[in-house]
Order: C-alpha cells, then sequence, then structure tokens
C-alpha cells in the first residue's frame, strides 16, 4: 500500500462531503467550483498517471482549501476579538490565494469595521455605501454592519424582514439578527431561533457559542454565561465579556452591579464604548417579566448542550493535554519500531517472522507470545505513520472518558482480541493463512469503544451525532479493507468488535437526565 494510494482515500470522500456541505449554504459557488475542479483532475490523473494522482490531490487541497481555510478561521478569530485591523490584514493575503468576488470585497468592510472600532463612523458609512444597492452576501454583509455600528437593531430587523433575506444561509447576518431580538427585547424569539438554528450555527466559526453568549445574556443568566466566558467563549477579549455579564446582570435586575460592571471597563474600542454607553441608557428587560416556559426549557436545553459537548466531543487541544497514556503507546510503537530497523525487520517477513510477527500456525503449535508482540511491530514508516496518526487523534476522547487503566484494557484488549480472531479464522479455513502485524487491530477498537460510549449516551443529541461519525468511520473503513490489498480486513473488524464489547463493560453509563 503506497502513500499515493492513502491520499486518494483520504482526498476524494473529504471532497464528496465537502461539496454535500458547501451546497447548502450561500456564496459557495466559488469553492463548489474548486471542488469539482479538483475531483476532475484527480480522476484525469487516476486514467494517465495514477501513480502521482493522490499527490497533485492533495496539493489542490492545500493551495485550494487548507490555506484558505486556516486564513479564514485566523480572521474569523480576530474579528471575533474585535481586532479588525489585523483580520483585514490577513483578509488581503486570502485574496491572493482565492481571489474570488466576495473574498476581494472582504478587506473592505473589515477596513470599515476598523473605521467604526475607532470612531470614525461617517468615514466607515463612506466605506460601505457602494455596497448598499447590490444584493450579494458580501454586499448584505455589509449592510447589516452599518445597522450594527449605528445601533440601530430595530432597523437591522426591518431591513431583514423587508429584503427577504434568508438569514441562516447568511451566517453573519444570523448572528447578528439574534443579537437584534434580544436588544430590542424579543427574548422569547431569540430562544426559539437559536434552537431552531443550532445546526447552521455549529456550522459557523464560534456561531453557536456565541448565540449561547446572547441568549444567556438576555436571559439574566450570569452563572451559566460565566461559564460560557470561561470555557467555549473564553477567546473573547475581556472587555467584551464583561460587557455581556453587565447585560447578564441587568437582565436579572441586578441594575446597579451591572452599571458598575460597564463603568468599570476600560477599552480604547469605540464600538464597545458606545455599546456600554447605550446599554446604560437603555438597559435590557427584566427576563423574568418576559421570559416565556418554552424559553426556560430552551435555556436548560442549552446548558445540557455545553455540558454534553464538554463531555462527549471536547476540543482535541483539550484532551491531547493529558493523553499520557496515549502518548505512552505512541513511544512505545516508535521505539519498537526503532528496533525493528535496527535489525532489518523493514519490510523483511522473515525478519519480522523472528520478532514476533503473527502467523495463525505458529500460534496454535504454542507460540502464543506472537498475538501480543504482533500488535506493536509495523512492516514499514508508512504504516506506522498511519496507524500512530490515527491513534493521536482517536485515543484522547477514549482515555479521558475511561480512565488509563480501562483505555489500557481496551487498547490491549482489541489489539490482541483481533488477533486471536485472526488465528481462530485462518483455522476454521474463512481465510488464507498469512502472516499479520500492526496496531490497526488495537486502534479499531477504540473505534469501537467510543462507538460504545456514545452508544450509552445517545440521548444526547451531541452523543448522538459524533455516534453517527463513528459508524461513518467505520464504513469507510470496511469500504478501505475491502479496496486495499495486503490489509487485514478480518483484523479490523474483530478489532472494533472486541473494543465495542469491552466499552460497553467498562464505559461510565451516563447520568440520568431530566
Amino acid at each position: 500500500m503506497s502513500l499515493n494510494y492513502v491520499l486518494l482515500w483520504m482526498t476524494i470522500p473529504g471532497l464528496v462531503l465537502s461539496i454535500r456541505h458547501l451546497a447548502r449554504s450561500d456564496g459557495q459557488g466559488a469553492e463548489i467550483l474548486l471542488c469539482v475542479f479538483t475531483l476532475v483532475v484527480t480522476g484525469i490523473l487516476l486514467a494517465v498517471a495514477p501513480g502521482v494522482a493522490g499527490y497533485v490531490s492533495l496539493a489542490l487541497l492545500v493551495v485550494f482549501f487548507l490555506l484558505p481555510g486556516l486564513l479564514i478561521r485566523s480572521t474569523n478569530l480576530c474579528i471575533q476579538q474585535h481586532n479588525f485591523a489585523e483580520a483585514r490584514k490577513r483578509a488581503g493575503w486570502l485574496c491572493w490565494i482565492r481571489p474570488t468576488p466576495a473574498v476581494r470585497a472582504f478587506p473592505r468592510m473589515l477596513e470599515a469595521l476598523d473605521l467604526g472600532q475607532r470612531g470614525e463612523f461617517q468615514a466607515a458609512a463612506d466605506l460601505l455605501a457602494p455596497f448598499r444597492s447590490l444584493r450579494t452576501t458580501t454586499a448584505r454583509n455589509a449592510t447589516a454592519n452599518l445597522f450594527r455600528m449605528q445601533g440601530n437593531w430595530e432597523g437591522l430587523l426591518e431591513w431583514i424582514k423587508t429584503e427577504e433575506i434568508v438569514t441562516q444561509r447568511q451566517p453573519y447576518i444570523l448572528i447578528l439578527q439574534l443579537r437584534a431580538l434580544g436588544e430590542t427585547g424579543d427574548l422569547n424569539s431569540l430562544a426559539q431561533y437559536s434552537q431552531h438554528w443550532q445546526a447552521r450555527l455549529e456550522r459557523i466559526p464560534h456561531g453557536l457559542q456565541t448565540a449561547q453568549l446572547f441568549l444567556f445574556a438576555f436571559a439574566g443568566q450570569t452563572d451559566s454565561l460565566r461559564k460560557l466566558c470561561e470555557g467555549n467563549a473564553r477567546l473573547y477579549p475581556q472587555p467584551i465579556k464583561e460587557f455581556w455579564l453587565a447585560t447578564a446582570e441587568m437582565a436579572a435586575g441586578n441594575f446597579e452591579q451591572g452599571k458598575n460592571r460597564l463603568l468599570a471597563i476600560k477599552t480604547e474600542d469605540r464600538l464597545i464604548q458606545l455599546a456600554g454607553q447605550g446599554r446604560l441608557a437603555q438597559p435590557p428587560r427584566l427576563a423574568a417579566e418576559i421570559m416565556s416556559p418554552e424559553t426556560k426549557k430552551i435555556i436548560a436545553e442549552v446548558e445540557q448542550h455545553i455540558v454534553d459537548q464538554a463531555r462527549y466531543n471536547p476540543p482535541g487541544v483539550k484532551l491531547q493535554r493529558r493523553a499520557y497514556a496515549t502518548y505512552a503507546l505512541i513511544l512505545i510503537n516508535a521505539v519498537v519500531f526503532v528496533y525493528e530497523a535496527l535489525n532489518g525487520g523493514i519490510e523483511n517477513a522473515e525478519a519480522l517472522y523472528r520478532m514476533g510477527g503473527l502467523y495463525p500456525s505458529a500460534v496454535l503449535e504454542g507460540e502464543w507470545w506472537r498475538i501480543v508482540a504482533s500488535c506493536f511491530l509495523h512492516v514499514n514508516l508508512l504504516h506506522l505513520s498511519m496507524n500512530l496518526f490515527a491513534l493521536f487523534l482517536l485515543g484522547p476522547f477514549a482515555e479521558a472518558t475511561l480512565g488509563i487503566g480501562k483505555y489500557l484494557a481496551v487498547y490491549l484488549g482489541s489489539g490482541c482480541g483481533s488477533m486471536l480472531i485472526i488465528v481462530v479464522v485462518a483455522k476454521m479455513g474463512w481465510m488464507q493463512e498469512e502472516m499479520v502485524v500492526g496496531a490497526s487491530g488495537a486502534i479499531m477498537g477504540i473505534v469501537g469503544a467510543t462507538g460504545a460510549i456514545l452508544l450509552l449516551a445517545r440521548q444526547s443529541k451531541v452523543a448522538a451525532r459524533r455516534l453517527r461519525s463513528i459508524v461513518f468511520i467505520i464504513a469507510l473503513q470496511v469500504v478501505f479493507d475491502q479496496a486495499t490489498p495486503n490489509i487485514s480486513a478480518m483484523g479490523h473488524a474483530g478489532g472494533v468488535f472486541v473494543g465495542f464489547v469491552i466499552g460497553l463493560l467498562l464505559a461510565p453509563k451516563p447520568a440520568a437526565r431530566n
């Protein structure tokens, strides 16, 4: 199995899924065309030069999607932090990589926000004025920004209604609409819209956290808002977090406390200064007077969603900080591979067999130690790299959920169990006898155990959604195994099965839900 072949299996499904995702959003025609172009080029190369098709496909993905994606993500982060000057610089670089009309207009909108942040509102309005007669996504975002800088939230809602804008398909306007509903005292609509568009908000960078920020603030949920600011919304600048905490205190009826918090905010950001002045002049409505029973229920569901998100789909970076057992397993596999290399075991069947490669007949003759040893041997550097990369991605969640002891039980039990299944199946004559090595069975066991954890918690929408992703990974692995020579499909299937069973036995049972 070559690296070129692996890259093809990584890029083609990713492109198909990207087209499906982009087709649901407005203003993504250029991105869809780039996906189709990359697929067509890959298909042509598969016919005329299959040996380089995977490498070329990966290069196109990096140029067309990875680099722009990183720039877009970093630009959005700067926008969330009100660092509009830096966001404009990064958007300028993005214009060179993806010079579509929408992207070329992006720096001008960010320049207007930068001017508004410095208090030059007329200059910002003049810069955005040419967009008002256009009906593109970028033009509508520019118009929405004019309403935002003027604090004209009623006007924004009326404009959205008059223009018949489908806000859930235009992310930036959707976020501003949610805030406008809170600013105009329509807390119940804010809650209902946030719930109705949750799936869309989750696909917007920081979209769901922003909607939750608005909901908790205008509902007077100070404690929940503080936890959000310490968790998923921690990247917001402190003045912004202080502004929304003050809003929550006022909405909860603690006007003096909120007023003092607003007056204590120190910032040069004119947008925040004006928002604070507006909040002092016109505090939010008391949430207790306008909150419906349905809104209370939605808020409770949002609070539970945040808990479930932290439990079943936490950020990878957070998990990887304490994935000690995962790193230990990666190190052990790497050390064993160095030992293989020093003793001529790289792509050498005879040397691998001598070191412990699994051969069913040898195991049946009494060499049971091979069941364990074979789990830590690899054919070559590509084989090792793929397995260790998968372990790095998949291991931390299972380790954090199960604990180190149970996690190691899943890893070793699945690895050894999958090798034992191969021995039994070969003994029964259902597969050709051949030598097997690798940690794939153990890693697929982690996938199976993760599926068991999520299945037990399937009442949670977060867990149910991630469970579907695990099922997709397993299905894709099955297709990959059937189409790829020299891959032990039985070992992978056995690892998933054993890991799933062990996971069902060892996974913590989720607490009862209200």
